[in-house]
C-alpha cells in the first residue's frame, strides 16, 4: 500500500520539538500528549505545504515508546497547542503512521 502523503518516499524523517497536552477528554498520562515535529524536508499534501506536523497517539492507554503507530497531521507552521490547529493550516494525513526514535 502506498499512502498518498508519502509521494514516492519510503519515509520522512522529523525531529520532535515539544510535547503538548492534546486536551482529548477522558485521556490521561501519555495519552494526553501529542508532539510537534519538524520534518527534515517540506511535505506537500492536499494543497498544503509545511515543515511541521503533529503526531498523536491512536488509542486510550497508548504510551510513547521508542517506536509505535500514530496519527499524523501536516502543519504549515509551528504551533504550541491544539487550539492553533485549524482546517486552514493543517491536514490530517495518516492514522497508522509508524514512528521510531533513531537518536536519543
Amino acid at each position: 500500500m502506498d499512502p498518498p502523503w508519502l509521494r514516492e518516499h519510503d519515509s520522512f524523517h522529523a525531529t520532535v520539538l515539544k510535547f503538548f497536552d492534546n486536551e482529548i477528554e477522558n485521556r490521561k498520562g501519555d495519552e494526553r500528549l501529542s508532539a510537534v515535529i519538524q520534518f527534515d524536508d517540506p511535505v506537500t499534501f492536499d494543497g498544503l505545504e509545511g515543515k511541521y506536523g503533529v503526531i498523536l497517539g491512536r488509542w486510550e492507554g497508548q504510551k510513547w515508546e521508542k517506536k509505535g503507530v500514530v496519527h499524523v497531521h501536516l502543519l504549515d507552521r509551528e504551533i504550541s497547542g491544539p487550539s492553533e490547529i485549524t482546517k486552514d493550516n493543517s491536514r490530517w494525513m495518516e492514522s497508522h503512521a509508524s514512528y521510531e526514535c533513531i537518536d536519543d
